[in-house]
C-alpha cells in the first residue's frame, strides 16, 4: 500500500511588475536565459530547502498559461520581422515545458519531469502526477510548482468565455513532496483527481480507469497543451 505523500516545505511568491530578485544560487547567466515565467518558477523554489535533494527528483509544473506570453512575443516578431525577427534565443524560452526544463537542468536533476496545462485545475493535476510518481517509486520526491504569469492574451481569452476556470492571476507556489515520514500529509482519492471531474482538458496523470470516466463525461479525447 502507498504510503502518505508529505509535504516537507512550501514556498510562495506573488508576481509583481519587475522580475523577482536573482537567487544567489543562480548565475547571471543562467538568469539570462529564462523568461519571466520560468524566474517566477526559481523563485519560488528558492523558498525550499534545496540542499541534498536527489538527481532522481522528480520535477512538474502546473501552469494554465505556461510560457504563453513568450510565444506571443517569438510570434510577434516573426510576424512583423520576418526570419530577422526570430531568435533562437527567444525560440527556447517560448516552448511550453521552458520552465520545468531549466529547473531541471539548473538545479541538476535527472528524474520525471512534466508540464501540465488544464486551466485552473493545473495545480491540482500536477499534485496529481506527483503523488502517482512517489506511489509508483519512480521518483524519491518531487519537486511541485504552481505558477502563472497573466498576459494580454490570457486575458482577451477569459474576457471572451463565460464561467472560464483558468487562472488570471500571477505567482507561483512551489511544494517538495515525499513519501512517508513525518510532515503535512496529503492524500487524495482515486476519483478526486481533476479529470475525475470531467472539467479539465488533460488527463494530470490520471488512472486508466480515470481516463475513461473522462471520456464519458467530456465526450471527447483528451487534449495536450
Amino acid at each position: 500500500m502507498p504510503l502518505p505523500s508529505v509535504i516537507r516545505a512550501c514556498a510562495t511568491v506573488v508576481a509583481g511588475p519587475e522580475r523577482p530578485p536573482r537567487p544567489a544560487w543562480l548565475s547571471p547567466a543562467q538568469a539570462r536565459r529564462l523568461d519571466p515565467l520560468a524566474s517566477l518558477v526559481v523563485a519560488a523554489v528558492d523558498g525550499l530547502p534545496r540542499a541534498g535533494l536527489a538527481e532522481e527528483t522528480a520535477v512538474v509544473v502546473g501552469s494554465a498559461w505556461g510560457s504563453v506570453h513568450s510565444t506571443v512575443n517569438f510570434a510577434d516578431g516573426m510576424a512583423t520581422w520576418g526570419d530577422g525577427g526570430g531568435s533562437p534565443a527567444a525560440f527556447t524560452t517560448s516552448v511550453h515545458h521552458h520552465s520545468a526544463s531549466s529547473l531541471c537542468e539548473i538545479l541538476g536533476l535527472h528524474g520525471p519531469v512534466a508540464t501540465i496545462s488544464c486551466g485552473g485545475t493545473s495545480g491540482l493535476a500536477a499534485l496529481r502526477w506527483a503523488k502517482l510518481m512517489l506511489d509508483q517509486g519512480r521518483a524519491p520526491a518531487v519537486l511541485v510548482v504552481a505558477a502563472d504569469l497573466p498576459s494580454r492574451w490570457s486575458r482577451r481569452i477569459v474576457e471572451s468565455m463565460s464561467a472560464c476556470p483558468f487562472a488570471v492571476g500571477g505567482g507561483a507556489t512551489a511544494l517538495l513532496l515525499t513519501s512517508g515520514g513525518t510532515g503535512r500529509t496529503m492524500r487524495i482519492a482515486p476519483q478526486r483527481s481533476p479529470a475525475g471531474h470531467g472539467i479539465c482538458v488533460d488527463a494530470g496523470g490520471s488512472t486508466p480507469a480515470e481516463e475513461r470516466l473522462l471520456l464519458r463525461r467530456g465526450g471527447a479525447r483528451r487534449t495536450r497543451a
